[in-house]
Formats: C-alpha cells, sequence, structure tokens
C-alpha cells in the first residue's frame, strides 16, 4: 500500500542568548507492505518527510498484531 500527506513542524531552540523558530508544512510519502497469516499479522513500513527547513527524515517500522 501507498499513502502520502502532510507534516506540520515548529522548532524552537536557544543557546547563549540567540533563540531561532522554524515552522512549516512539508509533505510525506510512504509505502508498505503487509501479510496476514490467520490471527497474526505483519507489518512493514517506509515513510519519508521532505522537510525545507530542516534536514530530510526516513523511517523504517516493523509491526506484529495478534487479534483474538
Amino acid at each position: 500500500y501507498g499513502k502520502a500527506g502532510l507534516a506540520s513542524c515548529d522548532a524552537k531552540s536557544s543557546a547563549a542568548g540567540f533563540s531561532t523558530t522554524k515552522s512549516g508544512v512539508d509533505p510525506v510519502y510512504g509505502m508498505g507492505i503487509r501479510l496476514q497469516l490467520m490471527s497474526l499479522t505483519g507489518r512493514l513500513e517506509i515513510e519519508y518527510y521532505d522537510q525545507d527547513q530542516f534536514d530530510d527524515v526516513s523511517m523504517a517500522t516493523f509491526s506484529l498484531l495478534y487479534t483474538f
């Protein structure tokens, strides 16, 4: 499956009397696979945050779900 959306970010930092604020709304893309075997489901997802204000971020997650 695939997914797309928007992420809002807001960051504030300060050091030695100086402070900065960065914020924005940037696109998020992702894809994943799902495998179900009886009551057990496994998912593997990869997401990419395309941020202009910060370094780009990618994330991979794996989850298991047992349904009873």
